[in-house]
C-alpha cells in the first residue's frame, strides 16, 4: 500500500545500524535486546546471525537476556535505555537516560534512541508480515 514509505523506513534503518559512530557490536547486541523485548522472532534471528558473524557465543547471546553486571557501565546503560524504551509501555525514565548520558555522551544516546525506534518498526512490521527465519 504505500511503497515509498516501505523503502524509507528500510533505508532509514539501515542507515542506523551503518552509523560509523556506533559500534557494530553494540548496534547487534541491542538488535537483540529489542527484538526480544518486542518478541520479534524474526528480528530475534537476523540479530542472533549479527552477533554470531561478529564472534560472539550463543552464551554471550543469551547473556544479553539476563544479568548485564559483567558488562561496562556504559553498555549496561545502554542497554537499559534500550529495552526500557522498547518496552510496552514504555518504562524509560529521565534518570535512566541521565546515567546513560553521563556515562557515554548525549549524541551515543540520541543514536541508540533512533537505532532502538528504527528496531521498534522493524519488529512490528515483520511480525505482522510473519516472515520466516529461512
Amino acid at each position: 500500500n504505500f511503497p515509498q514509505e516501505g523503502k524509507r523506513r528500510a533505508q532509514a534503518l539501515l542507515a542506523a545500524e551503518e552509523d560509523p559512530q556506533l559500534d557494530p557490536l553494540l548496534v547487534a547486541q541491542l538488535g537483540w535486546i529489542v527484538a526480544r523485548k518486542d518478541r520479534a522472532w524474526y528480528a530475534a534471528g537476523r540479530a542472533m546471525k549479527k552477533l554470531m558473524d561478529l564472534g560472539q557465543s550463543m552464551d554471550e547471546v543469551f547473556a544479553l537476556d539476563a544479568d548485564w553486571s559483567g558488562m561496562s557501565g556504559e553498555r549496561q546503560a545502554l542497554f537499559t535505555v534500550a529495552q526500557n524504551l522498547a518496552a510496552s509501555p514504555v518504562v524509560l525514565t529521565d534518570a535512566q537516560v541521565a546515567i546513560a548520558v553521563e556515562r557515554t555522551s548525549p549524541g551515543e544516546v540520541t543514536r541508540v534512541v533512533n537505532l532502538v525506534a528504527q528496531y521498534a518498526a522493524f519488529n512490528r512490521l515483520t511480525e505482522a508480515a510473519g516472515l520466516a527465519l529461512d
